[in-house]
């Protein structure tokens, strides 16, 4: 988990700045000098643009196919991209959801809400 808490922090989208805005000048000295592979930042319209490709391949096979929570995809990004992770987290009435949703477009929820998903992840307590 270290590293996706230092993913969080580096880069320039709009959540990492919004992590790093937090941080003392010294705290993003230290971030900042961590050894850590570079990540490739995504957009939510290039995510939205891979899974709506997999819903179109995984259908040809099934055509009831829809997006497990657990799903991973290789994409240009990440060799094994947590696509179900990122579909369930914005999906759903939970705050958390409702935080993730706020940082898209109209469009852009349009087409995660048109996104078929099997089933739910729950999360424990």
């Amino acid at each position: 988990k270290a590293g996706t808490w230092v993913a969080a922090r580096r880069g320039e989208g709009n959540l990492a700045q919004e992590f790093r805005a937090r941080l003392t000048a010294r705290q993003l000295e230290r971030v900042d000098a961590l050894p850590y592979r570079e990540v490739v930042v995504y957009s939510a319209d290039a995510a939205l643009d891979a899974l709506e490709a997999e819903v179109e391949r995984q259908r040809q096979q099934d055509p009831n196919w829809s997006i497990p929570s657990g799903h991973e995809m290789k994409t240009g990004w990440d060799e094994a991209w947590k696509a179900g992770t990122w579909v369930h987290k914005r999906r759903g009435e939970g705050i958390q959801a409702q935080v993730w949703r706020s940082r898209l477009t109209a469009r852009q929820l349009e087409r995660v809400d048109a996104l078929p998903c099997g089933e739910v992840m729950r999360l424990s307590s």
